[in-house]
This record gives structure tokens, sequence and C-alpha cells, in this order.
């Protein structure tokens, strides 16, 4: 394939970014700036072109579980989180897995691929997972959230925020979401020359209205897009910038995705140029989102060498919870009860009001409090003067999309010869491992009041199902009040029942559009049924909410959402020989 520099031009010309292309992809734009700052640095972009040609005809050494700590700078307005520019944690998860999905080969549409180009399509091998420990090794969720009234230039996106928001870029794939001031870029990102990878710059920068899953033709494709040039892909049809001269001399020296003379828009039929079908639907290309849907097996090799290579950094550490040190709870359950010979350093015990009481891993016990079985037990000591306002958290569990998991415990307060001190406590999750983020799904995961005594411990099972594929610990938040006497948890179980009512999940055979959906939704089958079945739909607790027949012979159902409250739900449809498993986000009043 041909490959031309065409960026030796651009990096002649002083410029400044306010007289920034109209392209959807800025890339270029923001590329010929940085070349015009120092001229020396085309030798660096020389160099890249022949590397990606290299690697993606060698192929890559590893293609399996790559993992990318990412953290997601929002860069707001003033807004409520989840308003404007103020985006909400849910689309920044939603565009988590987007990017999950495209790089992995998952994305629903992959089977839109045209019969001609579906064998080039790969799985790139890349997961990636908001980071749990921060730039100075504290517990975060990966978002952080700046403000800033205005941003006056393209420009101050790479002098001011990008330099005062960054965490170490070798460590980390920085995502910025914001206002961008043009109003026509939708993103950009450099690619991995020597002295971008780790500079303050190095990174992808995402308007806020492209960010995340909006609706069925704002799919998130824009991160993906700009995280392949993070990843050293340029767009299919070369370095130009598209609003100049194009044609044929130039190509992104991947010998799996056909020269093509110019970018497509919209969403085409077919497409051909200099001598060959175009691969339009590619991710680097500019097609609407829901017309984009794979990386070839050339871009998948490049952007695999570039993180064996150059960005080998950025997977070395350990700074996700998708890091595989977190308990994977489909291949072993866990069981605890506080004994000595268990590692209990696993577990986090949190002081919330710094006060001089917390949580205890003991093993002893006297007439008034003691463990349910064994020698070990956690137990809360009170205070005289302050509530209770202390954390315990379990080590890092990894939970599966769809799956059922029983949260098991047994638990008992305390008295002495003349009073019972009844306890007060809740059990919740956090992705953090904090007091910021506990999360209780319903009011059967509070206890208030405990009032059975030790040693009479009571049995209790929580289930729930993961609304995602993510990261997670399980707490107990003790908030008695003041002057009580012991609070006890023994005995925890904690195990994966499979998906609801099936350990099968068929993917890409139903789609629920809209979704996320406000009245209304409908579920599409990709043939009509052949036998009736039944959908049922499940509150993430694990409650039925739902039920109704599907008929034979319908390809679409439509499906009123009356009387649901705004959240996440899965629906589950079920047939003699296979059941389907999706998620339905409901938003607004219904």
């Amino acid at each position: 394939m041909l490959y031309r520099n065409c960026f030796l031009i651009f990096s002649l010309l002083s410029m400044s970014l306010t007289g920034i292309a109209q392209e959807p992809c800025a890339t270029h734009s923001y590329t010929q700036k940085w070349l015009s700052e120092d001229p020396t640095r085309v030798m660096e972009i020389e160099s890249l072109e022949k590397q990606i040609q290299k690697l993606s005809r060698e192929g890559a050494n590893n293609r399996f579980a790559t993992i990318i700590p990412v953290v997601v700078h929002v860069i707001h307005k003033g807004e409520n989180i989840g308003v404007g520019t103020n985006v909400s944690d849910a689309r920044i998860d939603s565009q988590i897995e987007i990017l999950n999905e495209d790089f992995q080969r998952m994305n629903g549409d992959a089977g839109e691929t045209p019969s001609a180009f579906a064998p080039l399509a790969a799985n790139v091998g890349v997961q990636f997972c908001l980071a749990n420990i921060d730039a100075s090794g504290h517990p975060t969720d990966g978002i952080t959230r700046h403000f800033y009234s205005a941003i006056p230039n393209a420009d101050f996106i790479e002098s001011s925020i990008k330099p005062n928001t960054t965490w170490n870029p070798d460590k980390y794939l920085n995502i910025w979401v914001l206002d961008h001031p043009t109003g026509n870029v939708l993103g950009y990102a450099y690619l991995p020359t020597t002295t971008m990878v780790g500079s303050n710059r190095d990174g992808v920068v995402i308007d806020y209205l492209r960010f995340g899953y909006i609706g069925p033709t704002n799919r998130g494709r824009t991160c993906t897009h700009e995280v392949g040039h993070y990843l050293g892909l340029n767009h299919t049809w070369g370095s130009n910038n598209s609003s100049g001269p194009i044609g044929c001399n130039s190509d992104d020296g991947i010998d799996d995705t056909p020269n093509s003379d110019a970018p497509y828009y919209n969403c085409p039929n077919s497409g051909w140029s200099c001598g060959t079908d175009d691969m339009h639907m590619n991710f680097m290309d500019y097609t609407d989102d829901h017309c984009m849907n794979l990386f070839t097996t050339g871009q998948a090799n490049v952007m695999q060498g570039i993180l064996n290579g150059i960005r080998s950094e950025l997977i070395t550490g350990n700074l996700t919870g998708c890091s595989g040190d977190c308990k994977l709870l489909e291949e072993e359950q866990v069981d605890h009860g506080f004994e000595p010979s268990q590692n209990n350093a696993e577990w986090t015990i949190i002081n919330a009001n710094n006060d001089d009481r917390t949580w205890s891993l003991l093993a002893q016990s006297d007439d008034d409090w003691g463990p349910n079985q064994g020698s070990g037990m956690a137990v809360y000591f009170w205070s005289a003067s302050s509530t209770a306002n202390d954390y315990l958290y379990t080590p890092c569990l990894d939970l599966i999309e769809g799956h059922e998991y029983t949260f098991s415990f047994s638990y008992a307060c305390s008295e002495d010869d003349f009073n019972l001190y009844p306890e007060k406590f809740k059990v919740g999750f956090s992705r953090t491992v904090s007091s910021v983020d506990f999360i209780v799904p319903d009011n059967s995961w509070v206890f208030d009041p405990v009032t059975n005594a030790y040693p009479s411990y009571e049995d209790v099972s929580l289930s729930f199902v993961a609304d995602e594929t993510k990261t997670t610990s399980i707490g107990f938040h003790i908030f008695s009040d003041a002057d009580q006497y012991a609070l006890l948890i023994d005995d925890i179980r904690i195990e994966d029942s499979g998906l609801v009512g099936t350990n099968e999940l068929q993917k890409g055979a139903l789609k629920v559009f809209p979704n996320p959906a406000n009245g209304y939704t409908t579920l599409s089958f990709e043939a009509p049924l052949s036998e009736d079945g039944q959908l049922e739909i499940y509150s993430m607790e694990g409650k039925e909410i739902h039920v109704e027949r599907l008929l034979k012979g319908a390809r679409d159902s439509h499906l009123s959402l009356k009387g649901l409250k705004p959240g996440i739900y899965m629906l589950k449809c079920s047939f003699k020989l296979h059941q389907w498993v999706e998620r339905l986000v409901i938003i607004g009043d219904n």
C-alpha cells in the first residue's frame, strides 16, 4: 500500500488552532500545530509510519486481556452532575462499555460487516477499565470533574486544561470530555510518537455531545475512533487533512484496509475508489456511529504492537479494578469468617467520622459477644460520645453483567445483664472502597434495628443481578447511635448463581431500542419467533417486576414502561432451547 507523508508540508507552517479545519476529527489539525512547534518532529511521524507497516504485517505477540486503565476528566461549566457538560457517571460507564465491545468485536452490530470484509474483522484484545487507584496511590472511581466557566479557544485545551488536570500519561489513558470551542470538532487524539507519549498533551479529547451512549445514532464511536489514533491508527484514507486534496496517493500503511481517496460521511450503502471497494464501515472512517462496526486484523496488530512497545508502561501497572487481582466469583466463591488463618488484610476498614472507635477483626469472645462459628468475627464496639459511621469492605470482586449473586452473612448485637443494645447497619456497594459512593440497593439491605442478641446470630441472604461487567466491593456501614454495645458480623459467603434463570447468554439475536428508554421500548428479534416465549423484567436486586407472553411468529414486541421508575433493569426472554438477557436503562417518569 502507498503511504505518503503529508505532515511535512504542514510542519513548515506556523499556525494556531483558532482556525481549525471543519472536520469531525481534529487529530490532523492538532498534529500540524504540534509539528510547527518543532519541525524535526516530522522524523518521529516518518518513524511511526514505518513501524505501523511492519507491525500490521508481522502480527502481535499478545492478543489477550491487555488491560488499559482509564481516567475520565469531565470539564464542565458548573452544571449539576448529569446536566449539560457535566456528564453523568452512567454516560461514562456506557462509554467504557462501548470501547470494550468495539475493541473486543462484541459490538451488537458486528454482524452487519459486509461479507467481503468480515474475514478481516478482528478482536483487538484490549479491555478498558476506569482506574481505581489514582496518581497518588489513593482509591478512585477513575472520574475527575473540573469547573471551567469557558474554554476561549482550541489552544486553551492544550496549554491550560490538559497540563492542569492530566494524570501520569505513561500509566493512564487520559480522556477529557468537554464542550469544544469550535462547535464542529467531535474529538481528537495524538499519534504515539516518541516525544508525544508521556507528555501532558497525550490522551483523547471528546466533545461532551459525542461521549457515551446517547441514542441509536450516537453510540459513542467518536471515542472508539480517537482511541484508535491514540494506539497508532491513522484514518483509512491516510494522513491528509480531509478538507484538502486527498486522492489515492495517501494511505494508512495497513494492507487489509483498502486504500480510498477520501473519507465517507453519513451512512453509504457502498463505495468504490482507488480500484477497490472501500471499507467505509471501519471505525477509522467518518461514517455515522450506527454505520461503523470493525477494526481489521492489521489494525489490531498495530494497536497491540504499540501497547507492547512505546505504550508498554500503560499495561504493566495495577491501577484498575479489572487488573486480574480481584476475585472472579464465576470461578471461586468467597467464604470468610475472619479466622486467624484467613487473609483478613484483604478487607478494608474506613473510620468515616475519624473518632476513636471503628471495626475490628477479632479472634476472641466474652459472655456478651463472640463469633457465630470458629474463633473469628468482625465487631464494632460502641462509642460513648459519637454516632457510628464506619465501613467494612470485602476485597474487590469482578462481577459479570446479567449474573445473579448471593451475599450471605450472620449478624447479632449484644446485651449485658441489664440491657439489650440495638444496632443499625446497611449493606451496599462501592467501586472506590470509600464512604463517598456507598450505594444501598433498597430497604431490604438496611437492618434497623438489630435486636437479636449474641449468641443468637441471625442468618441473612441478599441477592442481586449485576447490571454490567464491573469491579466493586460489598460493604457494611454501621450507623448505630452513641453509647450502644457491639455489632457482630460473621460467616460471609459470596457466590455467583449464573445468569438470571439460565446458563446461556446469546448476543446479537435480540435488540432493545430505544435504550435508554422513556415510556416504551421495542424488543426486536433477528428472525420471527418459532415458538411462544416469555418476557420477564427484573430489578437489579433480582426482584421480578413484570412478566408477559411472547407470541409465536412475532418479530417485534413493543413494551410499555408505564409505572416503572427510572433505573437499570434486566430483560430476560425465555424459550425452550435458549434465553437472552439484555440490560434496559429507563429514564424520566413513566
